[in-house]
């Protein structure tokens, strides 16, 4: 999987108060989403534990898939905005459904389905717990886009290691959206980390119906 990241000079950054903060050691730090999965995979030593949801996705539509995301994330969060190192990470349906579309129409992200709904489970957990690793400069002319930051964790899934990652927009208006999220299955075992495990398998709620999905 190779996603080659934007990059732009460093003297035409421009931040809102709210934004993201650029750290000059990680502007650019990586070329591409294969670098990110490669060396943080290797030395991001936090581990997030989820369990798998049993759900039959067969023959879905993306829209489906959609309205199945934004149901298991509302169940489970009482709120949208997440904070990661002081700084709030919004998360709308609109984010989520931009996420589903591009997990559902890329091949490599579609066979893990199951695993992305998962993750909305505790999305808000793993927001707050994964690390900054790379940031870029919006460089297409989006005029509502400022800067992107890329977030790392590793989670076990169905004791199953797998790289994430997931993009954060830095905003005009000076919030910052959780964008899409990636998966990517780990080349180390479980029991290579041993550092830092945390559980956040049991849904928040009780009432986490998700039988008529």
């Amino acid at each position: 999987m190779i996603k080659t990241l934007q990059k732009s000079k460093p003297e035409k950054i421009i931040q809102m108060e709210g934004n993201i903060k650029i750290n000059k050691n990680l502007l650019n730090k990586y070329n591409n989403l294969e670098e990110i999965f490669k060396y943080e995979g290797k030395n991001n030593n936090s581990i997030i534990n989820i369990n798998l949801m049993d759900i039959d996705l067969k023959n879905k539509t993306a829209n489906e898939i959609y309205h199945i995301a934004t149901k298991i994330f509302k169940n489970n969060h009482k709120k949208r905005t997440f904070i990661n190192d002081k700084n709030k990470i919004n998360v709308t349906n609109q984010d989520i459904k931009e996420s589903i579309n591009k997990i559902y129409n890329d091949r490599l992200q579609n066979k893990y389905l199951k695993e992305h709904l998962a993750i909305f489970l505790i999305l808000g957990n793993v927001i707050e717990k994964s690390s900054l690793v790379n940031q870029t400069i919006e460089n297409k002319n989006r005029s509502k886009y400022i800067t992107w930051n890329y977030y790392f964790s590793n989670l076990k899934i169905d004791n199953q290691l797998f790289n994430f990652e997931f993009d954060v927009v830095s905003r005009i208006d000076g919030e910052n959206h959780y964008r899409v999220q990636r998966l990517e299955k780990s080349k180390y075992s479980v029991n290579s980390f041993i550092n830092d495990e945390v559980d956040f398998g049991v849904p928040a709620y009780e009432n986490n119906d998700i039988t008529n999905m």
